[in-house]
């Protein structure tokens, strides 16, 4: 059974369970929690791997309705109208009139099955999910429940377990399995997950708020406004573990820290002033070596022009390549020399004698907007280094300059305004790059783009990409200092898309590209910006991404 049918079932046997006679017993006479995962956690059994928890507040999902295009936001409610399961339709219901007024969050939590003697061909049948739906406004509830059970092919049956009624509903959609837990309707397609979720609740067995992990990752205040969905894996190592148990592949490794040094991790959407919030939080375990964070200064974005529309910054290049040979391992390829032969093999030049151990201060690797009618250079690639050795580099550069003329390029000095630069052009092909110095340390490289991509490096401190107002609307929207950006002008990009598309189909729009694109996925894609993204540590075993995606308003 495919998951959106699944939880069409689960869903819908929730709702039957909730007109039930104990349900309705329970429902009509005790009081309600404010909805939270920590307060589900605590009626989840131990066994759960990660969880997933979405907030049903109205408010929360209305602070969207703000952005967004028409064409995107006809999109959504498109997409939303199909999600919705088939038994809201033929009963005549509606999830806005009939389901939201009484919901209080829903946790998504998934829980590893019970192996069988014959276990099922597909690995992925292992996992199941249980689901806890909190309750808001009983009567609701009960209202909406009742007119579920009159529906054809509705059946149940009733079992009493440590004074909790177990039930098992069908119908058209499916069997499951369901009880009422508090405050919750627990619901899963796996007999077991429910008796574990009733054996913690009634204290029987510990429930997943016992871990402390889990209390601390649940109770963590990320500083997110209006968070819409959160996704707990309090136990990194042994999630990897479990899946790898089952055949499937358990992630690969984190970027600067491998996996086996994860304690947990969490995941967060939510709504910015300017669009979406999207947060990553890592946990490194104590015996983990403590990662070497140095926050860069944010110098480099001064050396970019402010027509670049895509942008990677960070600091010491040096550090990173050895980081990726590190989490390369014994049997992967080491990442770092392929990235240098990948270098080595486009340009026709062996980098692997050259000394780049000068490369310690901070970089970013760019894409330019060019003012060009030619369809292929409508962008140019940019690369700017700040150097903590100057000379070291220079010797480098020379040395580059040397083994470039021996492979058939023409190496010219020249000026580019008042910036001496130096250009490789090769005899045979349109091979072409060009580098110069911008005063005291920092070193811009031409990778594509021709002459016009080394002329706006050149220039670029007269109006550069840390003062253009995209850009800085949207780092002023993430934490500061931080290890570096990645920055996209979607909006910038899409239009660049349209030219190439226009030129090539003779359409100003880029729905010619709907071979390529569905159509709600360009309106979506119209609708955004720009992109920007971050990393920091804040302490030493704690690491954050933060991604912001700034989004038009109607």
């Amino acid at each position: 059974m495919h998951l959106k049918q699944k939880l069409s079932a689960l869903i819908g046997a929730a709702l039957v369970v909730a007109g039930g006679g104990a349900a309705y017993y329970y429902l009509k006479l005790q009081p309600t929690r404010i909805g939270n995962p920590l307060a589900a956690a605590q009626v989840l059994p131990n066994s759960v791997v990660m969880a997933t928890y979405i907030t049903t507040t109205p408010g929360a999902w209305r602070a969207l309705q703000s952005f967004g295009t028409p064409a995107a936001q006809a999109a959504i409610s498109r997409n939303w109208v199909a999600l919705q399961p088939d038994f809201l339709r033929e009963a005549n219901l509606s999830y806005p009139a009939d389901i939201q007024p009484w919901i209080n969050g829903l946790m998504i939590a998934v829980v590893p099955e019970t192996p069988t003697a014959s276990p099922a061909p597909d690995s992925a049948a292992m996992w199941q999910p249980l689901l806890l739906l909190g309750i808001r406004d009983r009567a609701k509830a009960l209202q909406t429940a009742n007119k579920l059970r009159t529906m054809a092919g509705v059946t149940l049956m009733e079992t009493p377990i440590s004074g909790i009624t177990l039930t098992e509903v069908t119908t058209p959609q499916g069997i499951t399995f369901a009880a009422v837990l508090g405050d919750f309707l627990a619901l899963s397609p796996q007999r077991s997950a429910i008796e574990a979720a009733i054996a913690a609740y009634q204290g029987e067995q510990p429930t997943w708020a016992s871990q402390t992990a889990v209390q601390a990752l649940l109770s963590e205040d990320w500083g997110m406004e209006t968070p819409l969905i959160r996704l707990y894996l309090p136990d990194y190592a042994a999630w990897q573990q479990q899946m790898s148990q089952l055949g499937l592949q358990g992630g690969a490794p984190l970027p600067v820290v491998t996996g086996a040094a994860v304690q947990s991790i969490a995941l967060g959407i939510g709504v910015d002033a300017v669009g979406l919030r999207f947060q990553a939080v890592i946990h490194l375990r104590e015996a983990a070596p403590i990662v070497d964070y140095q926050p860069t200064a944010g110098q480099v974005l001064a050396q970019f022009p402010g027509t670049t529309m895509a942008l990677i910054s960070g600091q010491n290049l040096a550090a990173i390549g050895s980081a990726l040979n590190s989490a390369s391992g014994e049997n992967r390829p080491n990442l770092g020399q392929a990235l240098l032969q990948g270098q080595s093999e486009r340009w026709g030049v062996d980098l692997s004698a050259v000394n780049f151990d000068w490369l310690g201060g901070e970089f970013g690797l760019g894409a330019i907007a060019l003012a060009t009618d030619a369809p292929t250079q409508r962008w140019g690639g940019a690369l700017v280094l700040e150097v903590n050795d100057r000379a070291a580099a220079e010797a480098t550069l020379t040395q580059l300059n040397t083994l470039a003329a021996a492979r058939g390029y023409q190496v010219r000095p020249g000026r580019m305004g008042d910036r001496p630069v130096t250009t490789w052009q090769h005899t045979q092909n349109a091979t072409w790059l060009g580098y110069g110095w911008q005063d005291p340390n920092f070193l811009f490289i031409a990778l594509s783009g021709g002459p016009s991509t080394l002329a706006q490096l050149a220039l670029a401190p007269t109006a550069p990409l840390s003062q253009q107002p995209r850009f800085r609307a949207l780092t002023q929207r993430l934490p500061s200092p931080n290890a570096g950006y990645l920055y996209l002008d979607v909006e910038q990009i899409t239009t660049l898309l349209q030219l190439n598309v226009a030129q090539r189909h003779h359409t100003g729009t880029l729905v010619r590209l709907a071979p390529l694109l569905p159509t709600d996925a360009i309106a979506l894609l119209n609708a955004v910006q720009g992109i920007g993204l971050t990393m920091t540590w804040p302490q030493p075993r704690r690491g954050e991404m933060t991604m912001v995606i700034a989004l038009k308003r109607p």
